[in-house]
């Protein structure tokens, strides 16, 4: 009986054990089977992103003036090397890259292990081959060949196309659910930027089996990339190398612009920069002569400037328009005028320009004109009309970080400076001057919009988006807000605008070009008697406008902005020239 008690006992044992080893294997295979044939895969399986070719990004002309070039990359796979210190050594002095740098990129932990990190993009050939050919003598150093950004017009183009840099952790943590990963490339600025999902394509992969030691042993798969889409753009080569010719003394911006569709021809920021810095990589000693001279700031949608008195015309249109004046009022400049306790001066004092109306005021320029309209009007009436002009917004333009500008008015001042308003803001607030700022693409819309009759156009860069087989995906059509405005007002001001440039003076250079300009200078004052900022604002045909051009030098080495007059001319006459030889052929 006690033999029979233990044989059941032993019997039971082993059941349980046999249950306890199913349900075992049931929990493995079953239940997690698929959680822990993953992990198997993952440690055998190595998957890596084969980089997509960006797409290119034309001229209007259809020179190319970015694309994707195959290039050497040397780099490292951090999990695959044996001897640290000796390989870094070796990489730093062979392609003369500091350790430091070398340590960094290698012990980013944003990045798996066996993920190749780049260590010289573009290297010189014969450095490469001093790296290709000790390759196996050091583990996990590879030279493989992959697209590279290039920016062939170098500085020419650089704060119209931007550049691309390595993805880095911000825009990695914003951008991580759509795709991106550490190591990709991303446009960082300009067309690049606006426009990366339709220039990025789409990223291919590698399925490789690895060996118990990580080494990639068998390809299992591949899925090839795809190119991006190609992007055609409204700029013109030929006017662009021209601008940028003319631009070469003068720290500023140049836009050139069709007022009646918003195409931009020209957009010219100056200092510039080249590109491919970003690519092969930039040393100290430029990356703070950049930060000096504020390079990277494209001037002509970021720049913030008071207009001086190329803002002249639309205090005069805001004054006609509210009914405050008409045609027929006259000021008696005798070149000051006293409010409070400040007197005023003319730009021509101890002169005066006698009896002038809107007319002549333009195209003397008047400030004493000017600063009574504006008293006529009030800030905060002045403000409403401009700000209905377009002043004080963003233009809409295809880029990002387009400044605003600013239309101050009293309860502006009140918040912002906890200041009341006083008549001698609204009176430099007349002539372009105090807490007023413009962008010099806003310069541009705003002439634009006295020239096409009372339309605000939004200003466009990009024309045309191609797909890799040439099938049209996107082509730009003009944007146009009609802004209710007596035709017979807008005619008064565009009299004097023609008038300033046909009565001689410094504008004169203009009126020997072979077609009629109208044009209106400024001149602004900056604090501490600094430099002043100088603008010429210009259109033409005169009677059917076909060009807005609108020059900006920032702290000029000049007096005042009618010494910019024979460059502005230098451009109309590019602008003629493309006119006849490329746009009509």
């Amino acid at each position: 009986m006690e033999i029979r008690i233990k044989q059941i006992i032993i019997i039971l044992i082993t059941i349980l054990i046999i249950t306890s080893f199913a349900w075992r294997l049931y929990t493995l295979q079953i239940v997690k089977g698929d959680e822990y044939l993953e992990l198997s895969e993952k440690n055998f399986l190595r998957n890596l992103p084969i980089p997509a070719p960006r797409g290119e990004i034309y001229s209007q002309e259809g020179e190319i003036l970015a694309r994707d070039t195959l290039s050497y990359v040397v780099s490292v796979v951090p999990s695959d090397v044996v001897d640290i210190d000796r390989t870094v050594i070796f990489l730093s002095s062979t392609l003369e890259v500091p350790v430091d740098k070398i340590m960094e990129t290698l012990s980013d932990t944003s990045t798996p292990f066996y993920y190749p990190r780049p260590i010289a993009v573009g290297a010189p050939i014969e450095k490469v081959l001093k790296v290709k050919v000790r390759e196996s003598d050091y583990p996990g150093v590879k030279v493989e060949m992959y697209p590279v950004r290039e920016y062939l017009r170098k500085s020419t183009f650089a704060h119209v196309t931007g550049y691309v840099q390595e993805i880095d952790l911000k825009d990695l943590q914003n951008l991580s659910l759509i795709g991106y990963t550490p190591g990709d490339r991303i446009g960082k600025a300009g067309i690049e930027r606006k426009y990366e999902a339709y220039l990025k394509g789409e990223k291919g992969e590698r399925i490789f089996k690895v060996d118990a030691s990580g080494k990639d042993r068998t390809l299992l798969n591949e899925t090839l990339p795809e190119k991006g889409n190609s992007i055609t753009l409204t700029i013109s080569s030929f006017l662009q190398e021209r601008a940028e010719e003319v631009m070469k003394d003068i720290n500023g911006a140049l836009v050139i612009m069709n007022p009646k569709t918003g195409e931009i021809l020209s957009m010219v920021s100056n200092p510039t920069f080249d590109p491919g810095y970003f690519i092969k990589g930039l040393t100290p000693s430029i990356w703070a002569d950049w930060n000096k001279k504020n390079v990277l700031v494209n001037r002509a949608i970021q720049g913030q400037y008071p207009p001086g008195s190329t803002f002249k015309p639309f205090v005069g249109l805001s004054a006609l328009e509210s009914k405050k004046i008409n045609d027929k009022f006259v000021v008696n400049c005798t070149g000051s005028i006293i409010a409070g306790r400040r007197t005023f001066k003319c730009w021509i004092y101890p002169g005066g320009h006698g009896n002038v109306d809107m007319r002549e005021a333009l195209a003397v320029s008047c400030n004493i004109f000017f600063f009574t309209v504006a008293q006529e009007l009030g800030i905060d009436m002045l403000a409403k009309y401009v700000r209905q002009y377009g002043f004080g917004e963003i233009t809409g333009v295809d880029l990002l970080s387009e400044a605003t500008g600013l239309v101050p008015d009293t309860s502006w001042k009140l918040e912002k400076k906890n200041e009341p308003w006083y008549l001698g803001d609204t009176l430099n607030a007349g002539i372009g001057q105090g807490f007023l700022l413009v962008t010099p693409l806003q310069m541009a819309v705003m002439y634009s919009f006295l020239a096409n009759g009372g339309q605000l156009v939004t200003p466009y860069l990009v024309n045309e988006i191609h797909s890799p087989k040439g099938d049209l995906i996107y082509s730009a059509s003009p944007k146009l807000k009609n802004v209710m405005l007596s035709s017979k007002n807008l005619n008064i001001i565009k009299d004097g605008l023609r008038r300033s440039v046909t009565r001689g003076g410094g504008l004169s250079p203009l009126n020997e070009l072979p077609i009629e300009v109208s044009a209106k200078t400024g001149t602004a004052q900056t604090h501490a008697g600094g430099k002043p900022h100088l603008w010429i604002s210009a259109y033409a045909p005169s009677n059917d406008p076909e060009v807005v051009i609108v020059l900006l030098a920032e702290k000029s080495d000049f007096e005042f902005a009618y010494y910019l007059a024979p460059y502005m001319k230098k451009i109309f006459e590019a602008w003629l020239e493309y006119k006849s030889n490329i746009l009509n052929h």
